[in-house]
């Protein structure tokens, strides 16, 4: 028993950021699913992946159930490591996906606040100033928004990654030992693969991050090989998913994401108002466009607001006074921390939109508001600068208050959803996505179920179509036939996708204007057996090679 009390009072503050994880998140642990924008498609996704995984495809990259058992190459585009890790964790537990979802997602959230923690006592903050800015981290709306409302599990678990990632940046600066070498790759490829829009929001942080870290400590050396050491560990950790990123990129030309996004220009009607960042009302609903009727709120928060103010009086007193020192370590966190808040809050305005304009890659994002994550991230940093720097239980107690009062109102789910089990592993159609993974030649949205898995098109004789057997990445049947026929498989074609007649393989066709995007193939007369299959193209599997190669070389290094 005293072993217990002298550990929990020694990492007491670890203790009191988990209990207020926990009571922050304690209407996820009802039984059911809350009312989200995104948890059908987490969960319906995960269920596709472990039913993929089950039948022996190591990579799940099509998605035959969905888009009404059409298929859809939506999960070859949509980052792959959530849902392994669902599935994982489905196998070994036989927990029901809604529950993994939810165990996921507060798992996350807890996880979030300690490593905010562990990664400002690397950097030497005190224990009280660390354990306050992992309570604004956590507390901040923006957050709230992505787990209560939106449902965002992608988005939301790259909260805990960021500062994970950045802790195991600093051991490795510090230490210089191959396992916080291998941590640091890993994360980051974990990073890209949990929610590839986080990745190359969180990534520009991580390039900059030793010219911080050298101007915060000057104790750490800046030597040639110490820069090799912090870009090798970014440049495995995207070798590690090469096999999703590549395909996905250079793939994306065959699917309707293509012209979609560019012609919709989606991003110029998601700008915020600067009144929203000051305040605006708390809802379930969606993002709308203009300013005017969202139904979600994307204020910064009370709290956050304060301490910002705050941190500017204290940046001006010290220039004023002409304390400003690239060489003082807190004045240095302090501008590290404005300067995120004034990237995320000029992206989110208007006043970016030339920018979003003129490079394509920002317009990936789809929602200017994406960018409130920096302003999280910037606001925690101040909030932990000030408490480091004005001492005092008043200001450290006042520091841990105004972020719960401030925000205790938005910890609340917007009540059960209708959604069950069964519906979203078993009967869901949808496709994930809203249609952008949809092959160029393709219909958008089927909308319907087909007649059968496999029709005739065309006949002079008799066809006689034996049953089918349909799983993700093949589809076996048999066909009797006396003249010379043409049938579909209904099924969209994406490359990748052959058909084998009694073992050889026969042109394939995508183009019919009656079968508009689905594979079409000849038939000579007599019986045979038809084998439609799903393969690796040469390009996914250059991919494939690059990453085993990568985690292979990670292995040997940690080894």
């Amino acid at each position: 028993m005293k072993r217990i009390s002298s550990f929990l009072f020694k990492n007491k503050y670890v203790f009191f950021l988990v209990l207020l994880s926990l009571v922050v998140a304690r209407e996820w642990f009802l039984p059911g699913l809350p009312q989200t924008h995104d948890a059908e498609v987490h969960i319906s996704r995960s269920y596709e992946f472990f039913d993929s995984l089950s039948e022996g495809n190591v990579l799940p990259r099509w998605a035959g159930r969905f888009n009404w058992t059409y298929g859809t190459p939506a999960i070859m585009f949509l980052y792959p490591v959530e849902p392994y890790v669902a599935a994982l964790i489905h196998s070994a537990t036989r927990l029901s996906f809604i529950d993994v979802f939810k165990l996921l997602l507060v798992l996350s959230y807890v996880g979030s606040g300690i490593a905010w923690h562990l990664w400002l006592r690397e950097l030497k903050f005190s224990e009280k100033a660390s354990f306050v800015g992992s309570v604004f981290y956590l507390l901040a709306p923006y957050r709230l928004v992505d787990m209560f409302v939106r449902g965002a599990l992608a988005e939301h678990v790259c909260f805990f990654f960021l500062p994970l990632i950045l802790f195991f940046f600093t051991k490795l600066w510090r230490v210089r030992r191959k396992r916080w070498f291998v941590a640091s790759s890993v994360s980051i490829g974990i990073l890209i693969g949990w929610h590839n829009l986080s990745a190359l929001m969180y990534i520009p942080i991580v390039l900059l991050y030793p010219i911080f870290l050298k101007t915060f400590n000057n104790e750490i050396s800046f030597k040639r090989d110490d820069i090799a050491r912090h870009y090798s560990a970014i440049f495995f950790g995207v070798a590690l998913t090469t096999f999703f990123w590549l395909p996905a990129l250079l793939e994306s030309r065959y699917t309707l994401a293509s012209w979609l996004f560019p012609v919709q220009q989606g991003y110029r009607d998601h700008f915020l108002a600067f009144w929203q960042l000051v305040w605006s009302k708390w809802g379930y609903g969606f993002s709308l466009p203009g300013t005017k009727d969202d139904g979600m709120s994307f204020q910064i928060g009370v709290a956050h607001w304060l301490v910002l103010i705050v941190g500017l009086f204290l940046a001006a007193f010290w220039f004023i006074k002409k304390k400003l020192s690239w060489r003082n370590p807190k004045q240095v966190f302090l501008l590290g921390g404005f300067s995120l808040i004034l990237i995320g809050g000029f992206f989110v305005l208007p006043i970016s939109l030339p920018i979003w304009e003129r490079i394509s890659l920002l317009q990936k994002f789809q929602l200017p508001w994406r960018f409130l994550s920096y302003i999280v991230i910037g606001t925690s940093m101040v909030a932990a600068i000030l408490t480091e720097h004005i001492r005092g239980k008043k200001v450290f107690a006042a520091m841990l208050v105004l972020p719960i009062i401030s925000s205790v109102y938005f910890w609340h789910t917007g009540g059960p959803s209708s959604l069950t089990e069964a519906f979203l592993t078993v009967n869901y159609v949808g496709t994930s996505d809203t249609g952008e993974s949809t092959p160029v030649w393709a219909v958008r949205f089927q909308e319907k179920f087909p007649k059968a898995p496999v029709e005739v098109v065309s006949s002079s004789g008799r066809v006689v179509l034996g049953s089918v057997k349909k799983q993700n990445n093949l589809h076996e049947f048999t066909v009797n036939a006396n003249a010379d026929a043409r049938l579909v498989d209904n099924t969209l074609y994406f490359p990748g996708w052959k058909v084998l007649v009694d073992g050889r393989e026969v042109p394939t066709e995508y183009q019919d204007e009656n079968w508009r995007g689905l594979i079409t193939f000849p038939i000579k007369p007599g019986e045979h057996t038809v084998r439609v299959l799903f393969e690796e193209t040469l390009l996914r599997k250059i991919a494939d090679a690059v990453s085993i190669i990568s985690a292979g070389a990670l292995i040997a290094i940690a080894l």
